[in-house]
């Protein structure tokens, strides 16, 4: 577990350095028809896992919501943000500003994520996460 972790904070820092992921919410857009997309997290983790470019023209850089179930949640002093992983593969990074919501999830707990789908490396990775 601590690999994983330490493994996540070194593919968020480089990912971050070469600009990958140090743009604002503004600078996307929502998908065509102008409303969020809501995916099971399961169904995004197959998606990735089948053809990681087709996922990418259809969700990388675009607002979706996520429901899926809590397998954990953590607080990064380096990165200074908090994160919930979704089902294994799904990593949600939220602003210091939401700890009052994340405060009352726990392990297990099924729920509904709004955030920007990022990249792929190891895991799928959202910025700008909110919970709906």
């Amino acid at each position: 577990m601590l690999f994983k972790t330490i493994g996540t904070i070194i593919i968020f820092f480089t990912i971050c350095c070469i600009g990958g992921c140090n743009t604002t919410e503004n600078q996307y857009i929502k998908n065509q028809n102008g409303y969020v997309e809501q995916i099971d997290a399961k169904t995004l983790i197959e998606s990735y896992n089948d053809n990681k470019i087709r996922a990418n023209s259809r969700y990388k850089n675009k607002i979706i919501r996520v429901i899926g179930t809590v397998t954990d949640i953590r607080e990064s002093l380096f990165l200074k943000s908090l994160t919930i992983e979704l089902n294994h593969d799904i990593i949600c990074s939220f602003n210091k500003s939401e700890k009052h919501e994340i405060m009352n999830i726990s392990k297990g707990d099924r729920i509904h994520v709004r955030g920007i789908v990022d990249c792929k490396i190891i895991w799928i990775y959202l910025s700008n996460c909110r919970i709906m």
